[in-house]
């Protein structure tokens, strides 16, 4: 049954001509959105499905990359596991702040993290396993158990993607943000991106179930040193103050000669 859902879905991803009832928007999460505490030196970046009141959530996929030191984290990703992949799917409770996948679920609701309803298909791009390393997350997954046509429209998260930025360097004063491609403010440098390989499609997607054609965005995190006006500004207003002080003692020994 995976696999079928997986060729399905792979099948979509190459001959997409219609765009799925739904649109995907990204958001950093702030403490106050949240019980618990951010881990230290974590980014997380929530992805949310608006979704036609007529339609349903059924699929999504994602491909994010990592760079500029930026490391994807997963609540069971243990290097003595050789050749397991990390866990995408109910993390639990005290693994909430951890990559993790469900359908459309309240932000901080337990249920997203305990009972995410989804099941895993393979990589996005393509590949029978999904790709769960630290610098690349590649994973289509779908609902599990699948909708109706009577099921509930719900809009919700589909997604948390969380990076370690304990090797980027970024300044303490630096700024952070979540944006579509784009977006982002001149001057940002991107820890995670998510785009597709080729541009026929998009970096993260989603299908519904009465149009199962995906469509979706392109998006990355990203973090922004703040320009130093503020100095520029008080190191040329004491090189004019010093230039007229020195203009001054200059016109005054020229007077005395």
């Amino acid at each position: 049954m995976t696999k079928r859902i997986a060729a399905a879905f792979f099948a979509l991803v190459a001959c997409s001509v219609a765009a799925a009832q739904g649109t995907l928007s990204v958001d950093l999460l702030d403490p106050s959105e949240t019980s618990g505490t951010i881990p230290d030196n974590f980014k997380i970046v929530d992805v949310y499905v608006d979704i036609a009141v007529t339609d349903v959530w059924t699929a999504g996929g994602i491909r994010a990359v990592a760079q500029n030191g930026g490391a994807l984290v997963y609540f069971d990703a243990d290097p003595n596991r050789a050749g397991t992949q990390p866990g995408l799917v109910n993390p639990g409770l005290e693994n909430k702040f951890f990559t993790s996948l469900s359908r459309p679920r309240a932000r901080d609701g337990n249920a997203r993290f305990t009972n995410g309803g989804v099941g895993v298909a393979g990589g996005y791009t393509g590949g029978a396993a999904a790709v769960t390393v630290p610098n690349e997350l590649n994973v289509a997954y779908f609902t599990n158990p699948p909708p109706s046509s009577t099921s509930p429209s719900v809009d919700g998260y589909v997604a948390r993607i969380s990076v370690d930025i304990s090797a980027v360097g970024a300044p303490d004063d630096a700024s952070w943000g979540a944006s579509v491609l784009g977006a982002e403010p001149t001057g940002a440098v991107f820890v995670l991106q998510s785009r597709f390989p080729f541009q026929s499609n998009r970096g993260t997607v989603l299908a519904t179930f009465d149009v199962p054609a995906i469509s979706g965005i392109d998006w990355g995190l990203w973090y922004l040193v703040p320009e130093p006006t503020s100095l520029i500004l008080l190191v040329l207003g004491a090189l004019t103050a010093g230039g007229r002080r020195f203009g001054g003692r200059l016109s005054h020994l020229r007077r005395k000669q």
